[in-house]
C-alpha cells in the first residue's frame, strides 16, 4: 500500500466511480479525513535516551503518501456503498412507477416487481434502437397512470400473467397536420425507393366521387381539402356510422350484411364510437372477442358468416387472425410458409382450435406428408409479438382479447384494414398476392409512422382514417393505359408499368363494376366459343356478348338521379385476353392445373373454388386455351 496511484490509475478509479454513481461523484475527501481524524487514537510514544539524543524527524514523503492512499481507499469504499444503495434505491422506484419520473397517479400492482419485464415485451417500440428515429416516434410514450374503465378490470381479472399497456397521455400525440405532413413525406420517399413516378393528383371531385361509392355516403369536395376538413366530416354521426358499416362490411367479408337490420346498427353504432374516442377501439376489440361487451354475439356471428358449414370456423379465424394480430393464414392451413417465413401449420391448426371454442383441448390435424399431429388449442405467442416463451400460453379468448389492449399487432391490422378501405389494398399485404406492395424500409417506416400516430392516440380510428383519405395515395389518377377502352390496345410492356404504379400506390386502380359470379361465368363459357363455322368471336362480337349479358347490371342510381349523371361510373373490369406469364410466379411451383386454380382460390380468401368456375377451365384447356391465359380468367372470375 506504499505505492503512490498513477495517473492512469486514478484515471480509472474515477470512471468507475462515475459509472457506479451516474455522474461525477462530489469530493468528500476533506469530510472523511476529518472524521478519520477525530476517530484515531494515537498511543503514548515511549522515549528513550536514545530516542532523546536524536532529534525528532519530519515524515518522510512516502509514509505521508501511503497514509493518504489509506484515506483515499476508504474514501472510494464509501463512495461506492453511497452509490450502490442510491442506485438500488432507484431500481425499487423504477420497478414500482415503470418510469424514472415519479408519478402521482400510477396504479401499483401487487406483484410489483413482475411489472417492468412484462410490460416491456407489450411497448409499442422494440427495445433495441430503431434503425431510424423521428420526431413522430419520440413523441410516443406510455401513460401508466390513465384510469381503467369496468373492461380493463375485467380483462385484469382474467388475465393474471402480463400487464398490458395502458393508454397514452394526450399531449404525447402530435397535431395531426404534422403527422399528415409526415405520411405525404414518407410516401415519397417510398415512391423514390422503388424508382416509380407517381401520376398526376386527381381532380378533388374525381377523388371525392371515389370515396363516396366507398364509404355509402355523400362525401363533399369540401370535406377532404385537409386532414382537419375530413376530422370534421367524421364528427357528425350519421358520416361515422356510414363509414363504419363499411369498414365493418370489409373485415368481415360482407359478414355484417347477413346479420338482421338492428345488429347491423348497433355494430355499426359501436364502431363509429372509435372515431371520436367515445371508446378506444382495442377495448372494443377485447369486448367482443372476449363476449363481454352487449353486441359480441352479433360480432362473432358476422365473422363466422355460414355457421352450419364445417368450414365457417377455418374463413373466422383467417378473418380475425388478419385484423387482431396482422397474420395471413391464407397459405399454412395445409403445409408450413413456404413463400413468407412467418406461419407454420402446427400455428394454424392451434388458432383455429381456439376460435372453434374448444380452448386448452388437444386438436387433431393432417400435415402434407398425410401424417396426424396433436395441437393445444392456444394463440401462437408470436402472433401477438411475445419472444418471451416464459410468458405462458394465451389458451382462452379473454386471455386472447386482454392481451389486444395496446397490442402493436392489432394497430398494424387495424391501420391495413383502413388503408385497404381506401386504397383498395392493405398498405404492407403479402408477397402471395397478386398485386402487392414493393417492400422496403421506406414503406415499412411509413408504416411504423401510422401505427405510432394510432398507438399514440389510444386507438382513435377517426384520426387514422382522416390520415389515409388526405394522404397523396388517395389522391392519385388513373393511368390511362388501364382505363377498359384502352387496355387491349395497349402494350403488355405498357400494361406492366402502370400495373407497377398501382401496386406502389403511386397510381389509382380503376373502379370496376360488381357483377355476379354467374354472369362472370357466363361470359367466360361463351366467350371462347367457337361459332358455327368453326371461327373464333372478334372483337365486335365480344362487345355485343359483354352488352348482352352485362347490360342489366348499369347503375341504377344514374336513372333515379338525373343530377348524378356527370359522375364516372364505374366501368366492367377487362377480361383477359392476352397472358404471357402466369398472374403468380409461385404458381410455378405447383403442380397441375387444378392446384394452381385451387391455390388462387386461397389467394382469393375462398374455401373451395365454385365447381362452376373449374368446369370453365377444364373446357378452355380441352380448347386449347393457354394455361397462363386460363389462370388469369380463373382469377378474373373469382377475385373480390
Amino acid at each position: 500500500m506504499s505505492r503512490e496511484l498513477t495517473p492512469t490509475e486514478e484515471q480509472a478509479v474515477d470512471a468507475l466511480i462515475t459509472e457506479v454513481y451516474g455522474t461525477s461523484p462530489p469530493d468528500l475527501s476533506q469530510q472523511i479525513l476529518t472524521r478519520l481524524r477525530e476517530e484515531t487514537v494515537v498511543a503514548p510514544q515511549v522515549r528513550t535516551k536514545k530516542d532523546e539524543a536524536q532529534p525528532i524527524r519530519k515524515a518522510k514523503p512516502n509514509g505521508s503518501r501511503s497514509w493518504w492512499i489509506l484515506a483515499t481507499a476508504a474514501s472510494i469504499a464509501a463512495l461506492l456503498i453511497g452509490a450502490m444503495f442510491v442506485r438500488n434505491a432507484r431500481q425499487r422506484q423504477v420497478a414500482i412507477n415503470g418510469s424514472d419520473v415519479p408519478s402521482t397517479n400510477l396504479a401499483i400492482e401487487a406483484n410489483s416487481s413482475d411489472a417492468p419485464s412484462s410490460a416491456n415485451q407489450r411497448t409499442h417500440k422494440p427495445q433495441s434502437p430503431p434503425k431510424r428515429t423521428n420526431s413522430m416516434q419520440q413523441a410516443v410514450v406510455l401513460n401508466q397512470g390513465a384510469k381503467a374503465d369496468q373492461l380493463d378490470r375485467d380483462i385484469k381479472e382474467n388475465d393474471s400473467s402480463e400487464v398490458f399497456q395502458s393508454p397514452r397521455e394526450p399531449d404525447a400525440i402530435q397535431p395531426i397536420t404534422l403527422v399528415s405532413k409526415q405520411i405525404g413525406l414518407g410516401l415519397r420517399d417510398y415512391w423514390v425507393s422503388v424508382a416509380v413516378e407517381p401520376t398526376e393528383d386527381a381532380a378533388v371531385i374525381e377523388v371525392a366521387d371515389r370515396l363516396s361509392e366507398t364509404f355509402g355516403i355523400e362525401v363533399p369536395p369540401t370535406s377532404i381539402e385537409s386532414v382537419e376538413s375530413f376530422d370534421a366530416f367524421l364528427a357528425e354521426p350519421q358520416n361515422a356510422v356510414a363509414v363504419a358499416s363499411q369498414l365493418l362490411m370489409q373485415v368481415t367479408e360482407g359478414g355484417l350484411a347477413r346479420l338482421d337490420r338492428q345488429n347491423q346498427t348497433n355494430l355499426s353504432n359501436d364502431l363509429a364510437s372509435c372515431f371520436k374516442l367515445a371508446q378506444p377501439f382495442d377495448r372494443l376489440i377485447a369486448g367482443w372477442l372476449s363476449k363481454k361487451g352487449p353486441t359480441s354475439d352479433a360480432w362473432w356471428k358476422a365473422n363466422s358468416a355460414n355457421q352450419e358449414s364445417p368450414r365457417a370456423k377455418h374463413s373466422m379465424a383467417r378473418r380475425i387472425a388478419k385484423l387482431t394480430m396482422n397474420v395471413d393464414l391464407r397459405c399454412i392451413r395445409c403445409h408450413d410458409a413456404k413463400i413468407e417465413s412467418r406461419g407454420k401449420q402446427s400455428e394454424y391448426w392451434s388458432f383455429v382450435g381456439l376460435m372453434a371454442q374448444r380452448p386448452g383441448q388437444d386438436v387433431f390435424y393432417e400435415t402434407a406428408n398425410g401424417t396426424q399431429k396433436m395441437v393445444e388449442a392456444v394463440v401462437p405467442p408470436t402472433w401477438l409479438g411475445q419472444t418471451n416463451r416464459d410468458d405462458g400460453a394465451i389458451n382462452s379468448l379473454d386471455q386472447f382479447a386482454s392481451g389486444l389492449v395496446g397490442s402493436r399487432e392489432l394497430a398494424k391490422g387495424t391501420i391495413n384494414a383502413i388503408w385497404e378501405l381506401v386504397n383498395g389494398r392493405p398498405l404492407v399485404g403479402s408477397v402471395v398476392d397478386l398485386s402487392t406492395t414493393p417492400h422496403t424500409d421506406s414503406l415499412l417506416e411509413l408504416q411504423d409512422n401510422l401505427v405510432d400516430d394510432l398507438l399514440a392516440s389510444n386507438f382513435d380510428l377517426g384520426r387514422s382514417l382522416a390520415l389515409v383519405v388526405t394522404s397523396p395515395a388517395a389522391r392519385r389518377s388513373v393511368p390511362e393505359t388501364l382505363d377498359p377502352t384502352r387496355s387491349t390496345l395497349a402494350s403488355l410492356q405498357e400494361l406492366e408499368l402502370a400495373n407497377e404504379k398501382v401496386s406502389a400506390f403511386a397510381a389509382a386502380s380503376p373502379r370496376h363494376r360488381k357483377v355476379s359470379l354467374a354472369k362472370k361465368i357466363e361470359f367466360a363459357n361463351r366467350s371462347f366459343a367457337d361459332k358455327v363455322d368453326g371461327s373464333r368471336l372478334d372483337v365486335a362480337e365480344r362487345s355485343s356478348l359483354l352488352a348482352q349479358i352485362f347490360g342489366e347490371d348499369s347503375d341504377t342510381s344514374k336513372r333515379s338521379q338525373p343530377q348524378a349523371s356527370t359522375k364516372a361510373h364505374p366501368k366492367l373490369e377487362a377480361y383477359p385476353y392476352r397472358a404471357e406469364a402466369l398472374p403468380l410466379n409461385w404458381l410455378d411451383s405447383v403442380a397441375g392445373l387444378d392446384e394452381q386454380i385451387r391455390h388462387l382460390g386461397y389467394v382469393a380468401s375462398l374455401e373451395e373454388v365454385p365447381r362452376k368456375v373449374t368446369n370453365v377451365a377444364t373446357q378452355m384447356q380441352t380448347a386449347g386455351v393457354a394455361r397462363p391465359l386460363i389462370l388469369h380468367r380463373v382469377w378474373w372470375m373469382i377475385h373480390p
